[in-house]
């Protein structure tokens, strides 16, 4: 999957607007376009996990999930290797501190 670079400004945006917390939400594909539709991370733990309000993924044609790191890297956590295994779709992270995207393909 290619993220063409203003979807990936209008994400690092909107996760920079959220620094507080791990930002979410869902690369969707809409008539044959990618879109960004962002989640309020419904998590307990907002500043170290996130939680994607599970319906969107029932409304959308789900391409690939989203969400930010405050202060780590962009490589994933335990929890997100467990949910990127359970789920068999593409993470995109983004990491505020470091300014930095990975992309992570579910083979």
């Amino acid at each position: 999957m290619i993220i063409e670079e203003g979807l990936k400004q209008e994400i690092k945006n909107y996760a920079i607007k959220n620094s507080h917390e791990e930002s979410c939400g869902l690369i969707v594909k809409i008539q044959n376009d990618l879109k960004f539709i962002p989640s309020r991370n419904l998590s307990i733990y907002p500043a170290y996990t996130f939680e994607i309000d599970y319906n969107l993924f029932i409304e959308y044609e789900v391409e690939c999930i989203f969400h930010s790191h405050v202060e780590d890297k962009p490589k994933m956590s335990v929890a997100d290797k467990k949910l990127f295994k359970s789920l068999c779709l593409p993470f995109l992270i983004y990491s505020i501190r470091y300014d930095e995207f990975c992309f992570y393909n579910c083979v």
